[in-house]
């Protein structure tokens, strides 16, 4: 403890220098102004049960807290007009700290300021960033194991970036320490920091089965549902083209921008089929091909269809996949609404497609359960 002007009692007072470390520490955490009007700490036994011990040594510790009171201005001292003139005078007492002493205070007890890590992160950036900084400076950004002064440091390097075609992954890899997603969520950010900065879309990845003859596409929702539709060989699934769509990544509002998906096909495909496919998918045909999605039966699956609906004006839910799916709903073969894995679906109101909004969504509605698509098997689509 660094002694100069301090009481020389107070080293062998831990009690009371605990007390003064509380609103050194208190003030550490939020702005002075935020104390200027507050009332400070209330003396009680619970609280302070050194002072209640009515024997020499609490006596002897009072008198000290009064002499930070009355001789070094720490504290300010209200007692309790109201207390039992049988109580201790200190009892109820409110004890407020002294704002114009506080570096005093930090210097008895080597509790230096340091400035909070948001005033630090502001600093740093007013020190190497110099335009576009008003959206980085609202939120310190942290990384573990990594100073701030790293962290912004590798922002101005990012800043510099001369290297074309990379993704905002690739970028957030090759300048923030190899990890690809430290900038998931911030590429507004970047694009706001650095202007000039070109960050290549990545690509969504479609994927897609095609059969010798197309009389509709299916669109599905979960990967095992997929492969299993694949691989059937049901008179259901035999003149259906399957798209894998992910959950909602088959939604994003350039799935039909040839710049901006990569479409895989699964097992041999006929160039012909390919082309007359990617003609619908592209727009570029105005071959009128049916389009149906099947997912899971809860809310987030029928978003999903909502969402569709935007890219794929006539789409609607496929009723060969829903039907088997309300029998399971039905019989008592669901998982609440609530389920732990499924988090917090919003109802999406209405789908714009007549069999979702009359049959599935009022379904979920009354019995508060849901249903997954793997629930139905390529065995049970042949029934």
């Amino acid at each position: 403890m660094n002694t100069s002007n301090c009481p020389p009692w107070l080293k062998e007072q831990a009690e009371i220098s605990a007390l003064l470390d509380y609103f050194v520490t208190k003030l550490d955490g939020k702005p002075e102004q935020a104390w200027i009007h507050s009332p400070g700490v209330t003396i009680t036994k619970k609280r302070y049960p050194w002072l209640f011990s009515l024997d020499e040594q609490s006596d002897q510790k009072w008198d000290y807290l009064l002499s930070l009171v009355n001789d070094y201005g720490i504290f300010e001292l209200k007692r309790d007009k109201k207390r039992n003139p049988l109580d201790p005078e200190f009892s109820s007492a409110r004890l407020r700290l002294n704002l114009d002493t506080v570096d005093l205070l930090r210097r008895w007890l080597d509790r230096p300021l340091i400035p909070s890590v948001q005033k630090q992160w502001r600093t740093l950036v007013d020190k190497y960033i110099t335009d576009n900084t008003e959206q980085l400076k609202k939120r310190a950004i942290t990384y573990e194991g990594k100073s701030l002064e790293d962290v912004i440091t590798a922002f101005t390097h990012l800043g510099r970036c001369i290297d074309q075609g990379l993704t905002l992954r690739q970028l957030s890899a090759k300048y923030f320490w190899g990890d690809s997603k430290f900038l998931e969520g911030r590429e507004e950010l970047i694009v706001n920091l650095f202007p000039k900065l070109i960050i290549t879309p990545r690509p969504v990845i479609i994927n897609v089965f095609l059969p010798k003859e197309i009389h509709a596409v299916l669109f599905i929702e979960n990967q095992d549902s997929y492969l299993n539709a694949v691989y059937a060989h049901s008179n259901t699934m035999r003149h259906l083209a399957l798209v894998y769509c992910a959950g909602y990544r088959g939604t994003a509002d350039r799935i039909r921008d040839p710049q901006s998906i990569s479409l895989h096909y699964q097992g041999t495909v006929l160039p012909e089929n390919q082309q007359h496919f990617e003609s619908w998918w592209y727009k570029a045909s105005d071959t009128d091909i049916p389009v149906y999605f099947w997912g899971d039966l809860d809310f987030a699956g029928m978003s999903i269809l909502k969402t569709l609906k935007q890219r794929f004006n006539h789409i609607q839910a496929w009723q060969s996949g829903y039907q088997k799916m309300l029998q399971h709903l039905e019989k008592g073969n669901a998982h609440p609404l609530q389920s732990s894995n499924k988090g917090d679906q919003p109802d999406p109101g209405t789908t714009g497609c007549a069999y979702a909004d009359t049959t599935l969504l009022p379904a979920i509605r009354r019995t508060h359960t849901y249903v997954d698509q793997e629930v139905v098997s390529w065995i049970d689509t042949q029934k």
